[in-house]
């Protein structure tokens, strides 16, 4: 098997996982324009943290648009649930050290993928989206396209066409019982696959026609006109062509990055080991090296998860889409190779160790510890009891009702002498809608909603109507406006199961920052905090103007 084998499949996914990163870890770089000289802000128990410290902790803590605090006291919360943190030694948690890990994996994939990717990516010039542009994207075929039940049907119908018959009546005259629609599409040759490609792959004229089996549906083409490419159209895909022509740079140089990973890792594969791989194999055959890269050594117990999902997979393809076994294991171990290499070069370029991300990803760790110490110190403290959550429903009872529903009626016109007689005929004690229904038909506004929906207007006049109580003419804007309410439907007392979870998520966030709180204030008088209040105010005024430029 030759597992040196290029696949984009394969060196594609560095840039998926850089994606993903993105969409994941996304976290606000540090600024470059830190102060040039460290000034102490403050100290705890005689450690220092300066101003740059506290501006690389407010960059990356900080949510856009986040108003600058009035005091450092934020910070110095957050410092002493990392001191406390780190006091318990809670970095040897394994679920922290994962986090850590996956995290800085993560970003460092981005990482390389900006220095050997995005960082090489030049945009294509006029050449070149022309070339692509005239190779694939013209001319333009249009098509009719219609669906068959034989390829003798097919062949009478078009027997048919080529005698001149209109397209129904070529369908009837081949003696269909269900004459079959004409579909018109226009294709280019990228867009099309599988056998429509090979039909187009070498020049057609317009008239002529072909029968296809195309994922098993028998089709009868015919090539009704054939138009050359424009500078119109080229305008228009433009965007699209650049995009393909950045795609295949991006796949070229994950080709190239690739194949000097391979050079420099030098992974080996253990064919005859894998060659006798499968799901059903004993003890002592899974057992057995397949790949070794450095160190890292990966036995058949570890493969056969993915050969089971990729067999799996592989019975649910169709035609030449099917994958042999040793396809199916030359993808999988692929797979594992180049997941493997990317993440071993990219931790061995130590970009946590330099600047801009070794700022961001100091700040993770530490934060990750503050996480860590609420979960394990904090946490446990919070308890909501079913008397609890009682106490706080009769405490809070009126708070969770059903809105108030009404059923309200209205018009508005602009007709000063109309609303002038309608307000006498109201007055005259006639029915509101036989009063309105003559003049305003379909224009009667009628709606049935909680008050908190009606629009603002209404919810002022209906709050003092009785049901079935017309208000009194109200002027909106030009418009004259008359309301009836029809009825009103009371809200009602929520039962406290219905509102039990959103209640505990209250009372719990509640109980958590009186908690935090108590706790915070513990480490403080246990600790000297002393703050440099000139520094904070030179400082703060820093970051106040930076934010007014953003």
């Amino acid at each position: 098997m030759e597992f040196m084998k290029k696949s984009s499949l394969h060196l594609s996914l560095l840039l998926l996982l850089a994606v993903l990163a993105t969409a994941v870890f996304s976290s606000s770089p540090a600024r470059a324009g830190w102060f040039s000289s460290r000034k102490i802000l403050l100290t705890i128990d005689g450690d220092s943290y300066s101003d740059t410290d506290y501006r690389s902790w407010w960059q990356n803590w900080r949510e856009k648009k986040s108003p600058v605090p009035e005091t450092p006291d934020s910070y110095i919360d957050w410092l002493l649930m990392l001191r406390d943190a780190q006091q318990m030694q809670l970095s040897d948690n394994p679920e922290y050290r994962h986090k850590i890990e996956v995290f800085l994996k993560f970003r460092t994939l981005m990482l390389l993928k900006a220095d050997e990717i995005d960082s090489h990516l030049q945009e294509p010039d006029e050449t070149q989206l022309r070339k692509l542009y005239n190779e694939k994207y013209q001319p333009l075929y249009h098509l009719a396209i219609i669906e068959l039940p034989s390829p003798e049907a097919a062949q009478r119908v078009r027997k048919a066409r080529e005698e001149g018959l209109e397209p129904a009546a070529a369908a009837a005259a081949a003696g269909l019982e269900k004459p079959p629609v004409w579909k018109q599409a226009t294709v280019r040759p990228l867009s099309v696959d599988g056998a429509l490609r090979e039909v187009f792959s070498s020049p057609r004229k317009p008239g002529e026609f072909f029968t296809i089996d195309y994922n098993n549906r028998i089709l009868l083409v015919e090539v009704l006109d054939i138009q050359k490419g424009s500078d119109e159209d080229f305008t228009r895909l433009r965007k699209k062509l650049v995009k393909k022509l950045l795609r295949r740079q991006q796949t070229e140089l994950n080709q190239a990055l690739f194949k000097r990973l391979r050079e420099k890792y030098r992974p080996i594969v253990h064919e005859d080991h894998l060659k006798a791989l499968n799901p059903k194999s004993d003890a002592a055959t899974r057992g057995k090296i397949i790949l070794e890269i450095g160190d890292l050594k990966i036995d058949g117990n570890r493969i056969i998860p993915y050969l089971v999902q990729e067999e799996k997979m592989n019975r649910q393809r169709r035609g030449d889409n099917r994958l042999s076994e040793e396809q199916i294991k030359e993808r999988i171990i692929n797979n594992i190779i180049t997941q493997t290499l990317i993440g071993k070069e990219a931790l061995a370029r130590h970009y946590e160790k330099k600047p801009p991300f070794k700022e961001v990803y100091d700040f993770y760790r530490r934060n990750r510890l503050v996480i860590a110490w609420k979960q394990t110190v904090l946490d446990p403290l919070v308890k909501i009891s079913d008397s609890d959550l009682e106490k706080e429903y009769n405490r809070l009872a009126d708070h969770f009702r059903t809105p108030d529903v009404v059923d309200v009626a209205w018009v508005q016109t602009s007709d000063r002498k109309l609303a002038a007689q309608i307000q006498q005929e109201l007055k005259e004690g006639r029915d509101f809608f036989k009063v309105m229904t003559p003049r305003f038909g379909r224009g009667i506004e009628m709606q049935k909603s909680p008050v908190s929906k009606l629009p603002p207007f209404l919810r002022k006049v209906v709050a003092g109507l009785a049901p079935g109580q017309i208000s009194a003419p109200i002027q909106r804007n030009r418009d004259t406006v008359f309301v009836k309410l029809i009825r009103r439907y009371p809200g009602r007392p929520q039962p406290l199961d219905e509102v039990s979870d959103q209640l505990r998520k209250m009372l719990w966030g509640k109980r958590y920052q009186e908690k935090e709180r108590e706790l915070l204030d513990k480490l403080k008088s246990r600790s000297t905090i002393k703050v440099d209040e000139k520094i904070w105010q030179r400082l703060r005024r820093e970051l106040l103007q930076e934010a007014e430029k953003e």
